[in-house]
Parts: C-alpha cells; sequence; structure tokens
C-alpha cells in the first residue's frame, strides 16, 4: 500500500493538472535605514506605476518535476509600498503622480523581473523547489523645472527554496526570493536617495514649504 501511495504522490509532482499558483511578495524596509525622522523638510513627488507589466512575470520552469503549473510573480505594489516608505523617513512628505511640481521629483520604471524555479524529488513523497529571481528598476530624480538631476539602476537579486508534497508549495520558493531580490533593490535605492542633490532654502520657499 505504502509503494501505491508513494507512486500517486510521486506522479502529482510529475505531471497533475495543471494550476496557477502566484507567488506572495512582500515589501520591506532594508534593515538599516539612513534615517529615522525627517532631515529634508520639503516636499517630494513620486510617480511609479505599481500596474506596469514590466513589473510581473512567469516563473521559467527547468527540471521535470511540477511543469504541467504555471507561477507567476508581481513585484509592483510591494516595490510602489517600499519606495514610497523609504522616502517618506527622508522627506517632509511625498506626493504620488507624475509631474507634481515639487523640488525633487522621483520616478521609478521596471526594465523587467525574471524568476526560475527548478523543481526536484528529494524523496518519493516530497519535492524541493529553488527559486531564483532577478529585478531590475531605473530610478530617476528630476527637479522642479523638469531637468533630470540623477539616474540609475537598481538591480536586486534573491534566491529561496522550499519543500512539499503537491506542487503549489513552490510558489513559496518564487515568492520568498522575489522578496529577497527586491530587498537587494532596495538597498540601492536608498543609496541612490542618499546622493539625490539637496535643494536649497530659496527653491523650497518658492514653491511653499512642506507643500
Amino acid at each position: 500500500m505504502m509503494h501505491i501511495v508513494r507512486a500517486v504522490v510521486a506522479s502529482g509532482l510529475l505531471s497533475g493538472c495543471v494550476g496557477t499558483y502566484p507567488a506572495s511578495v512582500s515589501g520591506s524596509l532594508p534593515d538599516v535605514m539612513f534615517l529615522s525622522t525627517p532631515s529634508r523638510v520639503f516636499t517630494v513627488g513620486l510617480s511609479i506605476d505599481a500596474n506596469d507589466k514590466r513589473f510581473s512575470t512567469f516563473a521559467y520552469q527547468d527540471g521535470f518535476v511540477c511543469t504541467a503549473h504555471r507561477y507567476p510573480v508581481d513585484v509592483g505594489a510591494a516595490t510602489a509600498e517600499s519606495i514610497e516608505a523609504i522616502l517618506s523617513i527622508s522627506f517632509n512628505q511625498v506626493m504620488t503622480g507624475a509631474n507634481t511640481g515639487y523640488p525633487l521629483q522621483y520616478v521609478i520604471e521596471p526594465d523587467y523581473v525574471e524568476a526560475k524555479m527548478v523543481g526536484t524529488l528529494d524523496s518519493w513523497v516530497a519535492g524541493a523547489y529553488a527559486a531564483d529571481v532577478e529585478i531590475s528598476l531605473q530610478a530617476s530624480v528630476y527637479d522642479q523645472q523638469g531637468v533630470l538631476l540623477l539616474e540609475r539602476p537598481l538591480l536586486g537579486r534573491g534566491s529561496a527554496r522550499s519543500q512539499g508534497s503537491v506542487c503549489p508549495k513552490a510558489a513559496i520558493a518564487v515568492g520568498d526570493a522575489a522578496t529577497l531580490a527586491l530587498h537587494d533593490a532596495l538597498d540601492d535605492f536608498v543609496e541612490f536617495v542618499t546622493l539625490s542633490p539637496d535643494v536649497s532654502r530659496d527653491e523650497i520657499s518658492a514653491i511653499g514649504r512642506g507643500q
């Protein structure tokens, strides 16, 4: 009987019904933030489209385990929330939207998100899943007149593993890898913010402080 059970489980891992299992991605602040209270007491703008399709992809699957299933991953919402949170720590206020006319306007655009998942059989009753995710973003900051002041790529990579006897467990590895990749890219963004040009008191007064 045990041999029959093992055969059934293994068959499910190797083929099974086709399913779609979205990966869960969590936004987060870097471990060490450079500021605990706003040091630049003026408002900045933020332009980022969390629904941009370049924030999402399906994990490319290698190997022969759980290849009948699809594992979509979308980092758009987590990226937007995290970027806004970082700016909120650095500045007095963050206003989202394009061309808001504030002293500094941050623009974040996705280049690509790549994900790969490899499933293997640890035994006849359990599968192991390894995932790698790479996130590439472009960060730019403009002045009130729309002049580009600074830009740089933000690159993040993450790897994770999960284990289980059913293929939906593979989505855990993909989501954890994407979360780590985003965290890595956010470290680059923190550095980008610290390098952003400061704004003079005259420039702040010209538009109204904190507005």
